[in-house]
């Protein structure tokens, strides 16, 4: 079915984006024409106007000329000057409008002869002023206008109407040819649609007979979970639309069953975690509340000799301290403590955490060295709980190297926004079948204890908006520690 809805979207697309690109092109082209011919239809217009304009006046003028015998009054004078003024007007706006090369060349012909007009008719009008005028000035003038200045206007009159006229009848022929585009494509759109939905359907059979295996052996896989699903050897669309509506039906009693299976699942890993954790706590508490029995019951067989002596008390303080430190790491994985930040220096709180241990180690004959490679870091975290983490670690460290060794402790800017703790011991090293679950919550190699050590840990640093990193060094022993933002990293508080 998808390779079918691909086919056929892909040929439905593919005449859709044809006929969008052959409607697209002809809408700009005819938006294109059209402009042109607006353009040029207006062009025209205004040219024809001031064409003909120009050309009456130019007669009038000839007219008022060839009606002076000999001198001219004042009345005559007064209106050709008037004329002038007109012809002025309408040859600018004319040369205005003269866009083509044949166009210009009449204007400058037009021009040149109204420039020999104004000149002889400034001479003449010298001439009346002086009281000597020639008699036959008024017919040489008229002369310059009917043989040097109308005949170009009236073919420049003509030119602009012609150009009408075609542009008129490339209107008619661009409308015919569109006329024929716009059939071709509706006949093109008709026939690519037939041919597309003849070819779809075409598919669309094939593909319901290549669904009918699949639905089949589902029907079967179905069948033996949740009862007998009845399929058709032939199916059409209203089988196929039953067939899937009932397996719709069938898959949601599973995914049901599947979900009550889940939670079923879940609340046995639930109940094995706790089982775990009851486990891992009866062992912690069982051993110092062994150690105070047999101190007691010690006691209470001997009634004369009963007294408990100094190192009695000692040891079940001691237990007493282990049963509260288990507790206590019970109720931290629980719920974590709320954090008090401050800013604090890493090295001071590494200093005390290391002046607890020191007495141990030295017991234990573990050697400690300090590579400290960034001084006067700080960070905004709680101490406490950054001493928690680290006394964890050493503590750890201690216990991998019973018989002794070497524990570094390297401090580090692992980059402009962080530091980075480690904690290299030399001992056996972490087991692989732990080391990728270690800081989960009651996974521990030792014999005794719960493992919520290193859980309690990471909580604390992701807390801080750290991480926490183990691995195992290839000279033996291993590398645990940690990453948190230095104090002027910018990092938002949650």
């Amino acid at each position: 079915m998808p390779r079918l809805r691909s086919s056929t979207f892909s040929l439905v697309f593919l005449l859709s984006a044809l006929l969008f690109v052959l409607g697209s092109s002809a809408a700009w082209y005819v938006r294109h024409l059209y402009q042109d011919l607006s353009t040029m239809l207006e062009l025209n217009v205004a040219s024809v106007r001031s064409a003909e304009e120009l050309e009456i006046v130019l007669r009038e003028m000839h007219a008022r000329l060839a009606k002076i015998d000999e001198i001219p009054t004042a009345k005559d004078l007064e209106e050709i000057e008037s004329l002038r003024s007109d012809t002025d007007h309408w040859l600018n706006e004319a040369s205005r409008l003269a866009t083509t090369g044949r166009e210009r060349d009449l204007m400058a012909r037009v021009n040149a002869g109204y420039e020999d007009y104004k000149k002889s008719m400034d001479a003449y009008l010298v001439d009346l002023q002086r009281g000597h005028p020639e008699v036959d000035a008024p017919q040489k003038i008229g002369r310059i206008l009917t043989e040097d200045i109308i005949p170009p206007a009236h073919e420049y009159l003509d030119y602009n109407e012609l150009t009408m006229i075609s542009v008129a009848q490339s209107h008619l022929v661009f409308s015919n040819r569109f006329s024929w585009l716009l059939l071709g494509m509706g006949i093109v759109g008709s026939f690519g649609g037939f041919f597309a939905g003849l070819k779809a359907s075409r598919r669309l059979r094939r593909s319901m007979v290549e669904l009918n295996l699949p639905l089949s052996l589902a029907a079967g896989r179905l069948s033996e979970v949740v009862g007998p699903v009845r399929l058709s050897t032939s199916l059409d669309l209203e089988e196929l639309k039953r067939v899937l509506e009932a397996m719709a039906g069938e898959v949601d009693k599973v995914v049901v069953r599947l979900q009550k299976s889940q939670e079923e699942v879940l609340r046995s890993e639930k109940l094995a975690a706790v089982g775990q954790l009851a486990a891992g706590t009866a062992h912690e508490i069982r051993n110092p509340l062994m150690s105070i029995k047999l101190l007691v019951q010690a006691a209470l067989n001997d009634p004369d000799n009963s007294a408990l002596d100094e190192g009695d008390y000692r040891l079940i303080v001691q237990e007493i301290c282990r049963l509260e430190k288990t507790v206590q790491n019970l109720l931290d994985f629980a719920k974590p403590p709320l954090i008090e930040r401050q800013r604090v220096g890493i090295e001071s709180v590494i200093s005390y955490c290391l002046s607890l241990i020191s007495g141990r180690a030295s017991i234990q004959n573990v050697s400690i060295k300090k590579d400290i490679k960034a001084r006067a870091l700080e960070v905004e975290a709680d101490s406490q709980q950054l001493q928690q983490v680290l006394l964890n670690l050493f503590i750890n460290a201690l216990d991998a190297m019973p018989e002794g060794g070497q524990m570094t402790l390297v401090v580090e800017e692992a980059d402009t926004s962080q530091v980075k703790v480690s904690l290299k011991d030399s001992g056996s090293g972490i087991p692989e079948t732990i080391l990728p679950q270690m800081f989960e919550p009651f996974v521990s190699s030792k014999e005794s204890g719960i493992g919520l050590g290193l859980s309690i840990s990471q909580k604390i640093i992701e807390a801080h908006h750290g991480a926490m990193f183990a691995h195992n060094r290839p000279s033996g022993g291993s590398t645990v520690g940690f990453s948190i933002p230095l104090a002027n990293a910018g990092i938002v508080r949650s």
